[in-house]
């Protein structure tokens, strides 16, 4: 039982209500499940175990107790469930249930529309001086983004934008920019450049495309990577060939922690001089959640600590130089580890977090400004230089700055299979 009531513990820290009361219908519930678990045919076994984790964290209690009388078989079934209960709550807790939503408005004013699917989704639009208009969109049972899309686009005048942890709209011509959705997250392409080039008779082009991640529930992505399959001009001309891809980073601000994060590709190539579009865009954005974290080292009041080493093991990190206040922090971080696989030694911008009195891991900006590395005949010693920047909320205030690694990650593909995009 002691098992049990830390566990309780930790759900109810990462934010998931248990039951007051005996429930006597969950009770028999687990019963049953426990009873179908013993079995000897794989198939209801795995069944049954599935139904387990589909109780969710109310059913932790009653699951350990049932493992007190269970064989080793079974107990090792009912361990199972639990950790993927556990795991469930860590995944909804970085990502968030999918936000689903039913909008169905006909010939109604735009503002009454963002109106009924701001409450309907629970989630904050902003909307002001808008032009009048009104909408028709029929939506059912679907994501935020299709009818937030969907109201402006049935108005022509009107474009969502996403501003740090804002969603606005605005007055300005609606842009059908190629999308993919996925739950509570939208992969979107709203910008197609080329630059051309000439120098002692050498003539090169640069092609840059630029979008967005943005998500509606649960928190920032550690990652999003933009990757090309295909990208080829309208005169057959194909661009992917060593391309440069990832994403980068929104802090947010004041108002919180930002809802997207920015999507880049630039690549050195040759276009058609008479090149207009891509006519093929294919590819997919591998979106990578930190479900859990350990800490790795953490430097209480960082702003006093510059100059400093703070060690855990092979591991240390120090504050090169700062500036700071009670709800920002930017300076120069050095962090240093030593092993024997040079690999296995990578520290990522992420890695370095503020955490605020509340407990409140608090992401930031990060930039590399390079390293150094030292091997000794069987050691590698690497050091990581990170120039840092954090800006809390208004109710928030400093209290570490922590190193942290991932143990429990979690990837989401969005593929993707655009045609037509316009260059600018």
């Amino acid at each position: 039982m002691l098992k049990a009531r830390i566990l309780a513990a930790l759900l109810v820290a990462a934010g998931v209500a248990l039951p007051q009361d005996d429930d006597p219908r969950l009770a028999g519930r687990v019963k049953e499940l426990v009873e179908q678990l013993r079995s000897d045919d794989l198939i209801v076994a795995d069944d049954a175990l599935a139904g387990l984790v589909k109780l969710g964290p109310d059913a932790v209690p009653l699951i350990r107790e049932s493992m007190e009388s269970a064989s080793m078989d079974t107990r090792l079934r009912l361990e199972s469930a639990v950790k993927q209960i556990a795991r469930n709550v860590r995944r909804e807790r970085a990502i968030g249930k999918p936000v689903a939503v039913t909008l169905r408005v006909a010939d109604r004013p735009v503002a009454e529309a963002l109106g009924e699917l701001a409450q309907k989704s629970g989630k904050a639009i902003e909307f002001a001086d808008l032009p009048e208009g009104r909408v028709t969109v029929d939506v059912g049972n679907g994501s935020f983004w299709a009818a937030l899309d969907g109201v402006c686009r049935s108005h022509g005048g009107i474009m969502w934008r996403i501003r740090g942890a804002k969603i606005a709209v605005e007055h300005r011509p609606y842009r059908d920019v190629p999308k993919v959705v996925l739950g509570n997250l939208m992969m979107y392409l709203d910008e197609l450049s080329t630059s051309t080039y000439s120098q002692q008779g050498h003539k090169w082009s640069h092609l840059r495309i630029a979008g967005r991640l943005a998500w509606v529930e649960g928190t920032r992505p550690q990652t999003a990577t933009l990757a090309f399959d295909d990208l080829e001009d309208d005169k057959g001309v194909s661009l992917a060939n060593q391309p440069n891809n990832y994403g980068g980073y929104d802090a947010g601000g004041p108002e919180g922690p930002a809802l997207s994060m920015p999507l880049n590709y630039s690549h050195q190539t040759v276009l058609d001089d008479g090149a207009t579009e891509l006519a093929r865009c294919k590819g997919a954005v591998t979106v990578r959640y930190v479900l859990e974290t350990k800490r790795v080292i953490s430097i209480p009041n960082p702003a006093a600590a510059r100059g400093q080493a703070f060690d855990a093991g092979a591991t240390s990190m120090r504050v090169e130089d700062c500036t700071a206040t009670a709800r920002t922090f930017s300076g120069r971080i050095a962090v240093t580890r030593s092993g024997e696989q040079r690999e296995n030694l990578q520290i990522k911008p992420s890695d370095i977090v503020i955490v605020d009195k509340k407990g409140n891991v608090c992401p930031g900006k990060s930039q590399n400004q390079g390293s150094s590395s030292m091997h000794n005949g069987t050691n590698w010693t690497i050091t990581w230089y990170y120039q840092v920047s954090f800006s809390l909320p208004e109710d928030a205030e400093v209290a570490s700055l922590d190193l942290q690694q991932p143990v429990d990650t979690e990837e989401i593909v969005l593929p993707f299979d655009f045609k037509g995009l316009k260059l600018k």
